[in-house]
Parts: C-alpha cells; structure tokens; sequence
C-alpha cells in the first residue's frame, strides 16, 4: 500500500521491509525483494560484453519490438555490460530463492533500450509468462503522473502552484489542525484530536505535492481478508474513513475529499513533512479545473502524447488476463544461518483474488470506485495499473527534458529541470527558507537527499521513486540514463547476501557507470603509455 511507497527509513515500524533504502546511495542491510523467476523471455540488448561495441547495429533483445524503443548497447552510452550482465544472473538467484514469481525490468539511454529483461511468472497457478504488455499496479507509482498532469495545468496558467486549496475544493476553507502542543506523530492520542485549532495558513497546492500539507494516510492491509485496524492514534483518526471507501459508501473523488477536509490536519501546513493523500487532492483540484474526471485528462493529457496505451485505473474484463498476480512472499519455516548454503526461502500468497478477473482492480466487477491519483484509497486499492511498455514511454519523457519518443514536448525543459531539484528547501513550501542544512520535522534524511513531486532527489544526479508491491523507476538526469522495475510482490524479511550494486538495478547502472569510466581510462592509460595519442572511445 502507502506504506510501501517510502523507503523503510521512512515508514512506520510495523512496514514490510520490501529492500534496502533506495534514497541511500549506500543502502544498509540486504533486506529483499523486488526480482524475479526464470522463465520467459529476457535478453540484452548487447548480447555478449566482450562483442558489445563491435556489433552495429546493436542485436534487439527478446520483447524489444514489443516495447517499441530503438536499442543501443551498454557500451554505446558509457555503461559497463558485465555489470548488467552479473545484475541479470543475480536475478535468477533470486528466483532460485522463492522470493520473486516475475518480472518485467530495463534500462533506457535518451528514448533507447540498453537493456531488457522479461523474467518468470505474471501468474504462477496460471503458468502466464511476463511480457512487455503485462499490467502492473503502480500503487505510488501513480504520484508522478498525477504531478506531471498537474504541471501541465501550471504551465498553461489555469492554476499556481501557491493557489490555496480551498480556491479548488471549498470544503478546504474551514479545515482544522491538531493544536501544536500535540502536533508530534508518535505523541498523538485519540484526545489529541479533540484538541483542534485554526490553520495558520492556507494549504497550497504545491504543499499538497511535496506532503508538507498537514494531511496524512490511514490504516493499510495487504488484503481485505486482513483485519483493518489502526497501528497508533494518529491513523486512528483516518479509520472511518478508510473504512467508508472500502465498504463503497465514498465512490467519487469528490465526496472523498470533502469528507478529508473534516479530519483534523496533523500539523500546521509547511511545519513538518509526512507522506500523505495530498497529492490525491490534487488529482481533485485537476478534475474541477479540467472540469474532466481525473481518468479523462490523464488519457488525454500525458498518456495518449506519450503513446501509454494500457495505462488506466480499471481493467476491463478483456484485459484481465494481462494484470499480474499480486504477492505476499512468506518465510520458509527455519532460520537461515549459512548464506552459503541458501535454499528455496519464501513461499508466495496470493492475494487480489484468486483469478484475474476478481482483482480489485477489474473495474466491471468492482463497479465505481475512487480515482487515486496518489495510488492507494481505502485500505488495499487505488492507483494506475501500467506496463513496461507504457512506463518506458513515461520515465524516457522525464529523463530527456519533457520530451517524449515522438519528439513531441509534453512538459517545457524548465519545468523538468525545475523538477530535479529539492522542494522542500523552498520558502514557498515551508513559508521560510529552510535551506539544505535544516531539514523539516518529520523528514527521515538528511542534506544529501530531497523530495520533489516526482520523487527523492539525491545531489541533482538522481530521481527515484518506489511504489508499494515492487515497482520502481529511477532517473540520472546528467547522462539520461533511466531504469524501470515492476514486479507485483511484497517480501516481509530480509535475504542474506543482498548486494545493492547487484541484486537492484538502478545499483548495478550506477556500479556499471563507474566501472566503464575505470576502463576507459585504463585503455586511454595503456594507448598512451605505447606512444599512441589518446582517442576519444565512446560517444556519449
């Protein structure tokens, strides 16, 4: 859910620990997930490290054509092929593990494919093999491309990113704030919400998307058949109405957020930071502006410019058969002591109906349901289902200053940029200049990282975002090199051996930058020491 969405740094205690931090660029301890199974297609673009730069043009990986990408090699774009190699057969021993049925991961330069790997299962009991086309629950995947939308919305000055809510949703106007003597997260008590007082200042919209609003998340579950309850006060206070848009009584994102708008605030807006369904209100403020429903105008305004033609919040019954099986990975019975010696660990739960066609997320079954702009409402749904095919298309747009495969600009190269850097050093955001030295209550890291609409930024050179079930994506905006990960499983303990730099992707793309760099200037080192003038030996 929600929760899965933060690296573990940030969550509450009771959060599986899915992986190492992702927003740590040396993550600790080897937790899990997020990899793969064996069957099906996969391939490098490359073929071979050793014939990579020779080979022109670059030999097209298995499912390359379904992507609908030009490839390139490793090579070509200054990364290390054995280093994505070693990442590929990493993935495999995963599998070998039992803690990931499938999935669907690559690695793109400019709008081209460097690497491609389609591994296992979308569906184990079914035997359905991983393609490019397989859907994917994007949980808080779906923030970006709510952001993105909305700064669209900016650009063409329909709104200001300092607009007040309540100008948008007036039910906003009155909202209340836990009175500040009880604003600290774990100091909250149920008679800390009797205790309100008036907001200070109005909640912007760009506080809604950088989660410095003062609005917070509820209680979460893996599945319906999980009992709901709230693990302290403070998400007690959002278990009705977690509860009322699970049973169906809330069914538009409009009574959704005038019944927000009820709820005490947890702090005074630009006090603090905490993840939170802000940037689903402003999947609200995009639908009254529009006056479209918020699945219209992201088919209409970023999906079809970008060609994302299976990205949607229902599955129609055709389709139900490309959504993947959704996971929990349970520990094998007996304690691992000898990594050497490691066997089959996690078994795999089923969860999201025991058929395709029972998901929550089949929109004929399930009948209206709430547009989560932010990826998850009520307990255990919400959020954009996609594919590699369609992420690719997303993520290339980002990585190359707004512009899409097609050439097409869907946001101004400004923007983007603006979009690297550190929100929550804004006066505009905390209504003082915090700067990078001074971090807001509430955030769990310090200068090196920052927030930004579309995810943690790390000292300019990467963005990153982890949505809930093992889906990533992750941006180095200086060499337009992206990586994609989409899986549909959660891992609940950690796996001895886990090498970030090898068993993650966007690790072995950093670690493979690094080691091209140490071998090319081995080459430039030993053609000059023969008398030999140094030659440039890669383009970039």
């Amino acid at each position: 859910g929600h929760q899965g969405a933060m690296p573990p740094a940030a969550a509450t205690p009771r959060t599986p620990r899915a992986r190492p931090s992702k927003a740590d660029s040396n993550p600790p301890s080897p937790p899990t997930n997020r990899r793969r199974s064996s069957a099906g297609g996969s391939g490098s673009v490359t073929g071979s490290p050793s014939k990579a730069r020779a080979e022109s043009p670059a030999p097209k990986a298995p499912g390359a054509a379904a992507i609908g990408l030009e490839t390139c090699a490793p090579d070509e774009v200054g990364l290390d092929a054995r280093s994505l190699e070693d990442h590929r057969s990493r993935s495999r021993w995963q599998e070998s593990l039992g803690i990931l049925p499938g999935l669907a991961e690559c690695v793109i330069a400019g709008h081209r494919v460097c690497y491609l790997d389609l591994m296992g299962s979308a569906d184990v009991e079914r035997g359905t093999p991983v393609r490019p086309s397989t859907l994917f629950r994007c949980f808080s995947m779906t923030k970006p491309i709510t952001a993105v939308a909305l700064m669209r919305l900016v650009e063409e000055k329909q709104v200001s990113l300092d607009d007040p809510v309540f100008k948008y949703i007036p039910s906003f106007q009155a909202v209340k704030v836990v009175k500040a003597e009880s604003a600290e997260e774990w100091g909250l008590t149920s008679e800390s919400f009797k205790h309100v007082e008036p907001v200070e200042r109005h909640m912007t919209l760009r506080q809604l998307l950088t989660h410095t609003s003062g609005l917070a998340y509820g209680p979460d579950r893996a599945s319906p058949s999980e009992p709901l309850k709230a693990s302290c006060a403070a998400e007690g206070s959002y278990l009705s109405l977690v509860e009322a848009v699970d049973a169906g009584r809330i069914q538009t994102l409009k009574d959704f957020c005038d019944a927000l708008a009820k709820l005490p605030l947890r702090f005074q807006p630009g006090t603090r930071w905490m993840y939170s369904h802000g940037v689903d209100v402003a999947g609200r403020v995009i639908e009254v502006v529009s006056g479209k429903p918020l699945d219209a105008f992201l088919r209409e305004e970023v999906f079809q410019p970008l060609g994302m033609t299976k990205t949607t919040f229902f599955v129609r019954g055709d389709r139900a058969r490309d959504l993947s099986a959704m996971y929990l990975v349970e520990k094998e019975k007996g304690d691992i002591i000898d990594e050497d010696k490691l066997g089959r660990m996690g078994r795999l739960k089923r969860c999201d109906g025991a058929q395709p066609e029972e998901s929550r997320w089949c929109g004929q079954r399930r009948g209206k349901r709430v547009l989560a702009g932010g990826g998850i409402m009520g307990s255990c749904q919400g959020g954009l289902v996609s594919c590699l095919h369609d992420m690719a298309r997303f993520v290339s747009m980002l990585a190359n200053g707004g512009e899409a495969p097609s050439g097409r600009h869907l946001l101004q190269r400004a923007t983007v940029s603006a979009l690297w850097r550190d929100w929550l050093a804004f006066s505009s955001v905390v209504g003082h200049s915090c700067g990078r030295r001074k971090r807001l209550p509430g955030w769990p890291y310090g200068a090196t990282i920052g927030w930004t609409p579309i995810g943690h930024v790390r000292k300019k050179d990467r963005c990153l975002y982890m949505g809930g079930w093992s889906t990533s994506w992750a941006i180095y905006p200086q060499t337009r090199l992206a990586t994609i990960s989409m899986s549909q499983s959660l891992v609940y303990f950690d796996v001895p051996g886990w090498v970030a730099r090898r068993d993650e992707l966007d690790g072995a793309v950093e670690f493979g930058v690094a080691q091209h760099r140490r071998r090319v200037a081995a080459l430039r080192q030993q053609r000059q020491a023969a008398g030999n003038s140094p030659k440039r030996l890669f383009n970039r």
